[in-house]
């Protein structure tokens, strides 16, 4: 009886422990059947980055909600970065913020590297939209370090390109450079299309900021390719709208205007209100130029919305609020640490100093009772004398942490005070900046809506181009065409002084122009006489002190009988034909050395010269103002000089007119170096 008792109890154990076998086993499998859902989530939802980032957030919300049901911390940290990438692509960046220290919070209490590194990118990305290039460095730097540790390369060419940006937002182009390539290189060995055609946009953006705008293009042009192959629909709207801004800022309207739709509908797709609100500026402007007065407006009211949704100054305090709040916390942990490690070598010295004692008093038996009582005594002494003396330092150290802390919230009180007032100055200087920033802004669309269409010129001279770039956003150089009767007069004229006060002379001058167009008046020599009397007329120049005026160079132009009638005013006129050997031959045709309008001493009437120039056969001409001449640079830092110009107009006349202007302003940036732009720069040139 008693062996089969024992078989029973043994059966029982066995059944009842091979049971809570298979529960545990069942309940890893289940943890592991979720674990892996999560990690499929957060894939998912990384694939959607740069094409739906509301798609992004969903997934990486809903492995969000699992990892928290079975306590999966590192799928926790992981889908808390994921939803500060998507809640970046969505502009939410005081959101997405939060999220990623969340996500830093855990990963680092995990040892978590690639939550780790991905968070510090991200924050770094967060922080170069703010401007905040030290804070971006800082987070790249870190990121750096432990895209190193891991080896990989996919996130070690992402914070590489990031670094590209911070140091392009420095100016350090060589730098940007640097980094961009190296990325480049790391991104081409690991197949990654998306962070390709990011790196390859940088790289152009790095070439427009010195003026390279061509070989910019290039780049631009293939980044979209690359976005568009990779289904990078976050590129395919900044490339687009890059592009449409350097069209736009060259008058090729419809380029311009092709590339804002394309990158506007690509920010809508993807929700980026970033993107979204540069699309609709660029489309206000484009229409705006294009005299659709009404879609203008419409577009400038929907960039007008999303502005004020999209970061602003508050939303910088919030930033440094929640930056400061999760360093805040990290020291206090890591003074509770401290504490706590100090506590237990408290203990660790009391169960010393336990069994120090135990030890004596062992040997104290042998000893006596008299040698113990002694030790003893001698001990309790010592230490309360020990204890007192702490007691003593610990209150003289008390009393100085007051003292300071006393000191440090007057000084804060002071701070806050100054801070205020600062905060007011700045308010009210930011908001005279951005009247007179609207001001010239609208001066600008009233300037450019008198000067001649590039459409109307275009069909007037197949073959002509027009560099005209002005020193300030308005210009005090300007162009004028207009046809009447057959004939064509076109004129390019150079008003005293540039920015606001050379504007109000410009349009004062196309008036005039127009006036005594109107009138019947088509003889170069009689519309100069006409516009000198006009310009003092109007400035009342007779009875006052008042010189401004202008130079000009002004043709008329009979296609029917093959004349060139040129009048000018200070600046001449170039022209080059062949001569008898069919040589190229450049001449200049001075103008009367006498300005429009201005002071008038010992003459009744100011009369121009007239000069006839016979067109029958092939003849290129360029009008100009001083201002390409006049231009500051070369190793000496000197003028570009007239002499130098008229060579630079021989040497290109024969090339097609698009490069004769690509040139001029290559040219031209090269021999300014880092010297600044003096004055308006004005040349057209025109082959019949």
């Amino acid at each position: 009886m008693k062996p089969f008792l024992c078989v029973l109890i043994c059966g029982l154990f066995y059944s009842i422990t091979f049971a809570q076998q298979v529960k545990v086993e069942k309940a890893l499998t289940a943890l592991n059947q979720d674990t892996a859902k999560v990690g499929q989530l957060l894939t998912l939802s990384k694939h959607y980055a740069y094409s739906n980032p509301i798609k992004m957030n969903e997934l990486a919300d809903e492995a969000l909600r699992l990892s928290q049901d079975v306590n999966y911390e590192r799928g926790v940290a992981m889908s808390l970065g994921r939803i500060g990438q998507a809640k970046l692509q969505l502009a939410e960046h005081n959101e997405a913020l939060s999220f990623l220290l969340s996500a830093l919070e855990i990963a680092d209490r995990l040892d978590y590297d690639e939550c780790i590194g991905i968070s510090y990118k991200l924050m770094g990305n967060i922080y170069l939209y703010q401007h905040n290039i030290e804070k971006a460095e800082e987070h790249y730097l870190k990121a750096l370090s432990i895209a190193k540790k891991m080896k990989d390369t996919e996130l070690l060419a992402s914070v590489q390109n990031g670094l590209g940006s911070a140091s392009l937002a420095k100016n350090d182009y060589k730098q940007a450079l640097k980094a961009y390539v190296y990325a480049q290189k790391l991104a081409e060995k690991n197949n990654d299309k998306t962070t390709l055609a990011d790196i390859e946009s940088n790289i152009g953006k790095v070439y427009l900021a010195q003026d390279m705008g061509n070989l910019a293009v290039d780049f631009f042009q293939k980044a979209l390719a690359l976005a568009k192959e990779a289904g990078n629909i976050e590129e395919i709207a900044d490339n687009s709208l890059i592009l449409s801004e350097y069209y736009l800022q060259r008058g090729v309207l419809s380029k311009a205007l092709e590339y804002a739709e394309i990158g506007t509908n690509a920010a809508e797709r993807v929700q980026s209100k970033v993107f979204k609100q540069k699309g609709y500026a660029l489309m206000s402007e484009i229409y705006g130029l294009q005299k659709s007065y009404q879609k203008s407006f419409e577009y400038n009211q929907l960039s007008k919305t999303i502005q004020d949704s999209i970061l602003g100054k508050e939303e910088k305090q919030q930033y440094t609020a929640i930056t400061s709040q999760y360093e805040n916390e990290a020291k206090e942990k890591e003074i509770i640490i401290k504490n706590l490690q100090l506590e237990q070598q408290k203990k660790d010295l009391r169960n010393q100093r336990k069994i120090t004692y135990i030890f004596v008093a062992s040997s104290i038996i042998f000893i006596g009772l008299s040698i113990l009582a002694f030790i003893l005594y001698r001990n309790k002494k010592k230490t309360y004398k020990l204890v007192k003396e702490q007691n003593k330092q610990i209150t003289e150290q008390n009393e100085q942490i007051n003292a300071k802390n006393e000191e440090i919230n007057e000084q804060k009180t002071i701070l806050e005070n100054k801070s205020d007032a600062l905060e007011l100055a700045y308010k009210e200087i930011e908001k005279k900046t951005d009247n007179i920033l609207a001001s010239i802004s609208y001066a600008k669309r009233i300037q450019t809506a008198l000067l001649p269409d590039q459409e109307d010129v275009n069909l007037a001279f197949p073959e002509n181009f027009i560099y005209y770039k002005p020193k300030d956003v308005i210009s005090g150089d300007f162009y004028y065409h207009v046809e009447v009767d057959e004939l064509h007069i076109i004129a390019v004229a150079d008003c005293t002084g540039h920015g606001v006060p050379g504007a109000f002379m410009s349009v004062l001058g196309v008036q005039s122009l127009n006036k005594i167009v109107q009138e019947g008046i088509t003889s170069s020599d009689r519309i100069l006489n006409e516009l000198h009397r006009e310009i003092r007329q109007v400035l009342k120049q007779q009875v006052n002190e008042v010189r401004d005026g202008m130079d000009i160079v002004l043709c008329v132009i009979d296609k029917k009988n093959k004349t060139l009638t040129y009048s000018g005013a200070i600046n001449s006129l170039y022209y080059i034909q062949a001569d008898k050997n069919g040589q190229p031959y450049f001449t200049e045709l001075k103008a009367t050395k006498r300005p429009i309008g201005g002071f008038q001493r010992d003459e009744e009437e100011r009369n121009f010269d007239k000069h006839i120039i016979d067109i029958s056969k092939t003849t290129t001409f360029y009008l100009s103002t001083d201002g390409y001449r006049d231009q500051f640079g070369g190793e000496e830092s000197k003028k570009f000089m007239a002499r130098r110009f008229k060579e630079l107009l021989y040497h290109i006349h024969d090339k097609p007119m698009n490069t004769q202007k690509q040139i001029l302003d290559e040219v031209i940036t090269k021999w300014l170096g880092k010297n600044e732009q003096i004055d308006d720069m004005l040349v057209i040139g025109i082959k019949i």
